[in-house]
């Protein structure tokens, strides 16, 4: 699948040049993984949910494992208002923990996660049809490994943040979105953490349970709801809610 998919882009960016499309152009920019009106529709009722939740309370967004940018334009479109925080390597995974590996069918991550920063903003705006300036207003992209870029970005900026999205798969980045945004997260806002107990990718199942050993139980509410994942499978997805601030 993965050399389907390297093939693919190669032969869309080669012909792309020519003015010649090979697919759908939201195929040609990004993945064809995520591509499509369908996907596309699951994705952004799944996001609303939250966002619907969220309505009153105020505060930034904070993308943890930006990737080609799917995440926020669907916050974006969801939302006029919020800034967003994105945070990502732009040069793919980092290494592997064992952690990551202890669920026993760990699969690498291969680099077609790697996406350039100039990636992200022709997918805001090809999919918003506004200019990368009029985007910067606010959308805020840190580039960086998570574990060492989130904590110093958020406490120099004092951001108030009403929902962190962690979609960076591995533990590392995983346990440091986590660590970093919890300071900054509102009363009653959410860190949507996905998937749990996934064979695949154990390490974030593991960040989850360590962090909050460490919270008062008090302090938050460990949700669950139903959702379709890419394969259109009926999963179900894992969030907290921040319930009262900590002193």
């Amino acid at each position: 699948m993965n050399i389907k998919r390297s093939i693919f882009r190669s032969v869309n960016g080669l012909i792309n040049k020519f003015g010649i499309l090979l697919s759908v152009p939201e195929v040609i920019h990004g993945s064809p993984a995520f591509s499509g009106a369908t996907l596309w529709a699951r994705r952004q009722k799944d996001m609303k949910y939250y966002f619907d939740i969220l309505q009153g309370v105020k505060g930034g967004v904070v993308e943890s494992g930006v990737h080609w940018g799917y995440g926020i334009l669907i916050e974006l479109s969801l939302d006029e208002d919020r800034e967003i925080y994105g945070f990502d390597s732009f040069k793919g995974h980092s290494k592997p923990t064992n952690n990551d590996k202890s669920g026993g069918n760990y699969q690498a991550l291969d680099s077609s996660f790697s996406i350039t920063e100039n990636d992200v903003w022709k997918t805001l705006e090809l999919g918003t049809g506004t200019t990368k300036k009029e985007l910067k207003s606010r959308v805020t992209l840190v580039p960086g490994w998570i574990q060492e870029s989130m904590a110093g970005y958020l406490n120099e900026t004092n951001k108030k943040i009403a929902l962190v999205h962690v979609d960076c798969d591995i533990y590392e980045p995983f346990k440091a979105t986590l660590m970093a945004s919890w300071p900054h997260l509102v009363q009653n806002g959410i860190i949507i953490i996905g998937i749990m107990d996934n064979l695949e990718l154990m390490g974030k199942t593991i960040a989850v349970k360590e962090f909050l050993e460490n919270l008062d139980s008090s302090s938050y509410e460990l949700k669950e709801r139903e959702m379709y994942d890419n394969g259109f499978n009926l999963v179900k997805q894992s969030y907290i809610v921040k319930k009262i601030k900590e002193l």
